[in-house]
């Protein structure tokens, strides 16, 4: 990807491929148990953006907390 991306799409994976930070968006309704997954394969990094009353369980790959590494997550 090299633009913002909202809302994600479940069950898809994405590569954040910018020099400039770009934001992933979750979907406003996610099943329990449906997962998505960033990689950065550029400087610009990425950042999940939270809709009202919503969790991200990750497990953030990288020293980086996942920000330019990979990032595998869940809706809760």
């Amino acid at each position: 990807m090299t633009a913002n991306v909202n809302p994600i799409a479940v069950n898809t994976g994405y590569f954040s491929n910018s020099a400039s930070s770009l934001t992933f968006t979750l979907p406003t309704t996610c099943a329990v148990g449906e997962q998505f997954y960033i990689r950065g394969i550029n400087t610009g990094g990425w950042t999940i953006a939270q809709n009202s009353g919503q969790q991200c369980v990750s497990t953030a790959g990288g020293k980086d907390g996942g920000r330019r590494a990979g990032h595998h997550a869940q809706c809760a």
